[in-house]
């Protein structure tokens, strides 16, 4: 995913400091710079009517980036909103066992959905194949909706982050007891497992990480042209496969 748009700059600023970037829209990216992670400067920029993102996050301390796909955008509705295809995903460090141990579980997925496919019992609750992407060699290691479409993202106004209620949450809000770079993650509950078993997007079994950069792109077909600096980006990937790119 590194160097397609989707990719996270995992390099830090001159001084140290964290940076807080919010690429909008999808093919070019209009950046905060070095500004404090923020509730209110995470939704004025992403707060679109609801049109499908995507975000794209690195943190100070493991390889790859991490995110979610979220279909129904952000409004600040103060609500729970549903949706079966919303997902999380996590690029592993190339050629590790992370890597190998998802690609097997994909593998294994895809020939038990074969097998069902070939004997007529395509459809039933078995294991997806589409939990991996660029060719299913552990690349890009998916954590998929489970239990229904419910809650997959929670849309308020005073949080930023959250995939179900633990899967992936960054508040960037005070009040929420939690420093304003930091992010959480706990699969299995609205959202199963990654490939392979890792219960956490961040990787090593880190449930909370202090997060480096973090992006989200839209279809420019949905996004409004924004005045500022531009970096552009390239189409494909993830990315293009979630946006016809």
């Amino acid at each position: 995913m590194r160097g397609e748009a989707g990719s996270a700059d995992e390099s830090s600023s001159a001084d140290g400091a964290k940076s807080t970037s919010y690429a909008m829209p999808s093919q070019s990216s209009s950046s905060i710079g070095n500004a404090t992670f923020s509730t209110a400067a995470f939704h004025a920029a992403t707060n679109l009517g609801g049109v499908p993102s995507l975000l794209v996050a690195s943190d100070a301390d493991g390889p790859g980036v991490w995110g979610g796909y979220n279909p129904v955008g952000w409004d600040s509705r103060d609500d729970y909103r549903d949706s079966l295809t919303a997902f999380l995903f996590r690029e592993p460090l190339a050629g590790s066992a992370e890597a190998a141990a998802g690609a097997a579980a994909v593998a294994e997925a895809s020939a038990i959905a074969a097998a069902e496919a070939e004997d007529g019992r395509a459809g039933l609750k078995t294991p997806t194949p589409v939990a991996v992407w660029n060719g299913g060699d552990g690349s890009i290691l998916v954590a998929e909706k489970v239990g229904g479409s419910g809650a997959a993202v929670f849309d308020f106004a005073d949080w930023a982050v959250r995939w179900g209620s633990d899967a992936l949450a960054m508040p960037m809000n005070d009040a929420k007891g939690l420093p304003l770079d930091r992010a959480v993650s706990v699969l299995g509950t609205q959202y199963g497992a990654l490939p392979g078993g890792g219960r956490t997007v961040f990787g090593g079994g880190r449930s909370s990480v202090s997060v480096r950069k973090l992006r989200v792109f839209v279809s420019e077909q949905w996004a409004p042209k924004q005045a500022g600096e531009v970096e552009k980006s390239k189409g494909g990937g993830l990315f293009g496969r979630l946006f016809g790119r």
